[in-house]
């Protein structure tokens, strides 16, 4: 997609408890996409703050079908968080293992998930992977479909 394309494009983080949003600011910038953050903590919020939105960066906001159902342009949802339909454990069975700000490189521990856990309360153990600097690579493909160790080259 060009930088013209992206420009028509409008982002909305619907909510976050994070410090600062200067990394997605930077990154939406240099796409040439521009993104607002909001604070909305329930569907009505979702609705009046954020109609006019292609994109939802979402964390805690209910997005409801009521809300995909009055925002004709939405077209993706994304999530902040780790786990796949674990919101409501409110981050029981997930362990951060660096603090906000933190610097890390290849190979340091980022977090740890109980798979025990969150297959105990009836939730998929999936892990998805999301390359976002795509455009740093010749070329990104699934090579495997096994299960990944700490350590191990993905």
């Amino acid at each position: 997609m060009d930088k013209d394309m992206n420009e028509n494009l409008k982002v909305i983080i619907t909510d976050c408890d994070h410090d600062s949003i200067q990394i997605e600011k930077d990154v939406f910038k240099k796409a040439g996409i521009p993104v607002e953050l909001k604070q909305c903590r329930t569907e009505e919020d979702v609705i009046r703050d954020c109609q006019d939105a292609d994109v939802f960066i979402v964390q805690y906001a209910p997005i409801t079908r009521k809300v995909m159902e009055a925002c004709p342009k939405l077209k993706y949802v994304v999530r902040y968080g780790v786990g796949v339909d674990t919101v409501e454990m409110n981050g029981d069975g997930f362990t951060t293992a660096v603090k906000e700000g933190q610097s890390v490189k290849k190979g340091d521990l980022l977090l740890t998930m109980d798979l025990k856990k969150i297959k105990a309360a009836g939730h998929p153990t999936t892990v998805i992977m999301a390359v976002t600097n795509t455009d740093e690579f010749a070329e990104v493909k699934q090579t495997s479909a096994k299960t990944a160790n700490a350590g191990d080259s993905l």
